[in-house]
């Protein structure tokens, strides 16, 4: 063959590959849309629930307070959810401006308009990882990133902010982190640039990242001193670069008034300050190592073997197979768990089969898609792109040190962050691998991911998948609490979550899983203290802890009717087993409850799900001459329906 017809076939395959790669992310984008569309027409983000009760009750609160801060859930001074970001109070203005007459605080409508945002946020994050990753690995491996991270991480699903999957951006395509995640990329990209104009759109661009999430900013600060330290040992221009972007970015975030940036950051387990000032100081260290590092002449050529050994040929055949049969097994797996009956008689749904939300050590192994991908990370740092190899490595090794059980918060949202810098590694070996068989397998792999995931979501029953099942009737609780008096409402820390969403009141405790920061944490933990000393006291001395609820601000009690309150403290209820009415002493201690509320409140609202009390300051403090123990029945007072009375056995 000559060298010119040898030069056209290369062009041709090469025009091939660039449109395959294109119509690949242009028939998986086309049906993201089209599944958004469709979860949003069944509610399956309001369904899914996550973080979308608290972004409901932001709507509402930052459109009424715009640049205050906000706490959606606990009524204490001094406590700011991060989740209170520009771009909720864009939304939050937004929302304002187009609601219907009458249904601007309807969370039915505020979810669908909070689906709708999702689409194009989602397509404009997706476009800045395919713009990254091309500017990374080249145009065609940009192209093929987004379908290959649309189906990276399974062939399970989870329900969690900076899950990237394509479920992931049917219930969580608006979240903030999204767009931090696309402001964190383009922040990269301006610290690749020269000059001074470049630098001050970095300073913005990581400002605005670090406020928008603070873990996502957590993880910038580290890209960008990995980047600075790379440019030092490179003895590349523009070291110190990265330094002072995140400086001045992280004193202009510290601005925004509606949560402390500090503060907010140290959920990723260090506060902001100390974090940005290790990774700002961290490009002038690798300058000073530089020295030391040159002459390790024998550990740069065995990490060059390591680095060949894992890009060759018989490696990636390996990886690839590898890959394979891991999804292969997490399938097997998913489809026993699905298979099998719920544990719990009480629990009619088997959920956790199919969203992995427990049990989070096997996320590692949903990575196992693309396991090819390392040596494509690997290859990429070989042309002098390591930051992907770094943010993968270092993301990866983070979530291990969690699962180990040091004290990592939330290391499992380390693991999640592993998807993109893994999907630009897979989609470089699929077109760059010489084996067909590598080509042929990691493509098979993903292919059957895509399939499995799209299946087990949408066409199995609403008993394991929340695609299509009803919306959780504690949406409704609007019309069930009266809108006068004002005050706190008390509940059980699960349904609690929902009804700041719902009725835009503040509750008296929520779970564990929804609070931005210990301080958070006690008051919610005091809070379910005061509600479970109403229902554990005594009978001779029970009167107290009802007053206590009502010092507490508490003016209405919701009891959600198979929840029970015996879990002695947050932690035991958030955590161990499903606080559900078991046991005749269950029946019999909820009644007791029912009962206590009828003598100091009086009874609202009456369902087959819920009971609503309104506290009346009379009963509960009546005057001095009026015995307190014993008190005779009031007037009124009645026990709801589907309950027994606490003075009787049941």
């Amino acid at each position: 063959m000559s060298a010119t017809s040898s030069a056209v076939a290369i062009e041709r395959r090469l025009r091939w590959s660039l449109s395959t790669a294109a119509v690949a992310a242009i028939a998986l984008v086309g049906g993201l849309v089209a599944l958004q569309l469709w979860a949003i027409h069944v509610s399956y983000p309001l369904r899914v629930t996550s973080d979308v009760p608290t972004y409901l009750a932001l709507l509402r609160a930052m459109a009424a307070h715009p640049l205050a801060p906000q706490s959606p859930f606990l009524d204490t001074t001094g406590i700011a959810t991060p989740h209170a970001t520009p771009y909720m109070l864009a939304l939050a203005l937004l929302w304002r401006a187009v609601a219907p007459a009458g249904h601007a605080t309807d969370p039915l409508d505020a979810g669908r308009f909070l689906g709708f945002v999702g689409i194009p946020v989602s397509l404009a994050t997706l476009a800045m990882i395919a713009f990254y990753a091309s500017r990374i690995a080249g145009r065609r491996q940009g192209l093929l990133t987004i379908p290959v991270l649309l189906v990276l991480f399974g062939p399970a699903h989870v329900i969690w902010a900076t899950d990237l999957s394509f479920n992931g951006f049917l219930y969580s395509g608006f979240y903030p982190e999204n767009v931090a995640l696309a402001l964190a990329l383009a922040a990269l990209l301006a610290l690749r640039g020269r000059g001074r104009p470049s630098l001050v759109l970095a300073t913005v661009l990581t400002a605005w990242t670090m406020v928008e999430s603070p873990l996502i900013g957590a993880l910038l600060a580290g890209l960008a001193a990995a980047d600075g330290c790379l440019r030092a040992v490179r003895a590349e221009p523009g070291t110190y670069r990265s330094s002072a972007a995140l400086i001045f970015g992280f004193i202009l975030g510290m601005a925004w008034p509606a949560y402390q940036l500090n503060q907010g950051m140290a959920e990723s387990g260090v506060p902001g300050s100390v974090l940005v000032a290790g990774c700002a100081a961290a490009p002038a260290l690798a300058a000073m190592l530089v020295p030391l590092l040159r002459g390790r002449v024998e550990l740069s050529r065995r990490a060059h073997k390591i680095a060949a050994a894992l890009t060759g040929p018989r490696a990636l055949v390996w990886l690839s197979y590898a890959g394979a049969v891991i999804v292969w097994d997490l399938a097997v797996w998913e489809v026993l768990l699905i298979l099998q009956p719920s544990s719990d008689p009480l629990i009619h749904s088997n959920h956790l089969a199919l969203y992995w939300g427990e049990d989070r050590w096997r996320w590692f192994f949903m990575l196992g898609a693309g396991t090819v991908g390392l040596a494509g990370l690997i290859r990429l740092a070989r042309r002098g792109h390591a930051l992907p190899l770094i943010w993968f490595c270092g993301c990866f090794g983070i979530a291990l040190l969690g699962l180990v059980g040091l004290p990592v918060p939330v290391w499992w949202r380390f693991l999640l962050l592993c998807q993109v810098p893994l999907a630009i590694g897979t989609a470089a070996v699929l077109l760059e691998a010489t084996q067909r068989p590598v080509r042929r397998v990691v493509a098979g792999t993903l292919a059957f991911v895509f399939v499995f995931k799209l299946v087990t979501l949408v066409d199995l029953p609403t008993t394991i998948t929340y695609f299509g099942s009803p919306v959780q009737e504690t949406y409704a609780l609007d019309h069930l609490i009266p809108s006068q008096p004002s005050g706190v409402v008390a509940s059980d820390p699960f349904t609690s979550y929902y009804i700041p969403a719902a009725t835009g009141r503040h509750v008296l405790t929520v779970t564990k899983a929804h609070v931005d920061s210990p301080a958070e944490l006690e008051v919610s933990t005091h809070g379910y203290a005061l509600l479970h000393a109403l229902y554990a006291a005594p009978d001779t001395d029970w009167w107290p802890a009802a007053q206590a609820l009502w010092n507490a601000d508490v003016r209405f009690v919701v009891l959600e009717k198979l929840t029970s309150l015996a879990p002695v403290n947050l932690e035991q209820f958030s955590t161990g087993p499903t606080p559900l009415i078991r046991t005749v002493t269950d029946r019999h201690m909820m009644g007791r409850m029912y009962w206590r509320l009828g003598r100091v409140g009086i009874l609202v609202h009456d369902d087959p799900e819920y009971a609503v009390y309104r506290l009346r300051s009379a009963r509960l403090f009546p005057p001095p001459h009026r015995p307190r123990t014993r008190p005779r029945p009031a007037r009124g007072a009645r026990t709801p329906t589907g309950v027994h009375d606490g003075r009787r056995r049941t």
